[in-house]
């Protein structure tokens, strides 16, 4: 195992002699194994190690890891850092909240020590499981990267001296050095989508192929070669992108002639945090847009169309700036305001998306493609028990909706240019209380 780890670290360059390094241990097998061999390669490269600790509070037996490590790091020599994960003080993903809370704290240790990098525990299972996991949640060939050996993360250098490794070589050697570890019992929990790829996926994969894991690292470092390539040749690309205070303009017929590897990366370059649905919206306007047109993508990230201009611009939107887009089936799309709107067949009874209004409209009575837009002088929508018809813009008086914000609201039309809704104030008599049939369509917005 020794000789396998080492030929890891010299190809991926991990270490240098005289290094400072801060191991980041758990408790569990994989980072205990990794302190004993750290142990072991010490005098060898004429490290100085420092272990640091989270302690996440999630279950009764933390307490048990942290007086493990320490006692660990004091039979070694090693100096030791130890942290309580901050409570969350918002909703959010725990395994992103804690991930992000354990490289700040490594971040903090690397610069109290003057260390120059944070090694951790991962492995090839490690790997194949991130792998699959993207697989199912990423649209990107990025996506099939996985775990890197060597990466950044907050500014230090990350190490992952087993990635190349199996589970089953870290057991070996805790056995045959009596290596003491505690299992965490929530990695064997369904609950988890990991640990359902671990324990299904996975295992049924190694079953067909016991070199799976040395055939996605391999797989891994083309695609990581390949991403590089990528991003110099966007490098290049980008002298073709003029950029001052309004944004970044080019030309779209450039564009448009580039390979799609290249024009799609391009555009994700300069729109990297946009959602999915926002992104595949903005597929669907380069794909086929007007001669003049716009894109908005929420939170002020603007792909504006003049002709053969395009400029992608971050400004705010304008009280007086139009929008108008058509709604993509099953698809997320941004509104200017940041707000999410999206058209589904049926209704997901079990949506809890923040602030979430919709309508149900049947099919066949409205002509596709539905139109979500900013009004215009003269928009009209129906009153209830056939009582004509009132102005948009009266409803917005009468809801007291402030003229600053009037321009901005969105309406809902069909491909008629009838108004079947706005949004949080009225519906048209065209809309339905309830579903007739499983094919009636749901329109919904949210937060």
């Amino acid at each position: 195992m020794k000789t396998q780890v080492m030929n890891a670290m010299d190809q991926y360059e991990m270490l240098c002699q005289g290094d400072t390094v801060v191991l980041a241990v758990s408790g569990g097998i994989d980072s205990m194994v990794l302190c004993h061999f750290f142990y072991e390669i010490q005098a060898e490269y004429d490290l100085t190690v420092v272990v640091a600790h989270m302690n996440h509070l999630k279950r009764k037996e933390a307490s048990l890891d942290e007086a493990l490590v320490r006692q660990m790091t004091q039979v070694y020599g090693f100096a030791f850092e130890f942290a309580t994960l901050p409570p969350m003080t918002k909703q959010e993903n725990f395994h992103a909240y804690a991930r992000d809370a354990r490289y700040r704290f490594f971040a903090t240790v690397c610069k109290k020590y003057g260390a120059h990098k944070v090694v951790t525990g991962h492995h090839g299972d490690d790997h194949l499981e991130t792998l699959l996991g993207n697989l199912i949640k990423s649209r990107t060939p990025e996506g099939l990267i996985g775990i890197m050996p060597k990466g950044v993360v907050l500014g230090v250098t990350v190490i992952r001296p087993f990635i190349t490794l199996k589970k089953t070589q870290l057991r070996a050697y805790a056995h045959e050095h009596q290596i003491d570890y505690l299992e965490d019992v929530s990695n064997d929990m369904d609950i988890y989508l990991r640990n359902r790829i671990r324990k299904y996926v996975a295992k049924q994969l190694r079953f067909e192929d016991e070199q799976i894991v040395e055939q996605v690292r391999e797989l891994s470092d083309h695609l990581t070669e390949d991403a590089l390539y990528f991003n110099e040749q966007l490098l290049i690309l980008m002298d073709e992108v003029t950029v001052d205070c309004e944004g970044h303009h080019f030309s779209y017929d450039w564009l448009m002639k580039l390979p799609p590897s290249l024009s799609r990366r391009l555009v994700k370059k300069m729109v990297p945090t946009v959602s999915k649905g926002a992104f595949k919206q903005l597929t669907v306007f380069l794909a086929n847009p007007p001669a003049s047109g716009r894109c908005d993508l929420g939170n002020g990230m603007i792909f504006k169309k003049s002709y053969d201009r395009l400029t992608f611009t971050t400004a705010k939107v304008t009280q007086e700036e139009e929008f108008s887009f058509n709604l993509l089936l099953n698809v997320e799309q941004v509104l200017p305001d940041g707000k999410k709107v999206k058209l589904t067949i049926g209704k997901n009874e079990k949506n809890s998306k923040k602030g979430a209004q919709g309508v149900y409209l049947c099919y066949n009575s409205i002509r596709m493609p539905l139109i979500v837009r900013s009004r215009k002088t003269g928009d009209k929508i129906g009153l209830p028990h056939g009582r004509g018809r009132t102005t948009v813009k009266k409803v917005m008086i009468d809801k007291k909706i402030p003229a600053q914000n009037r321009q901005t609201w969105p309406i809902v039309v069909d491909a008629s240019g009838v108004v079947l809704w706005i949004p949080g104030l009225r519906k048209s008599p065209v809309c339905l209380e309830k579903p007739n049939s499983d094919k009636d369509l749901w329109l919904e917005i949210y937060e």
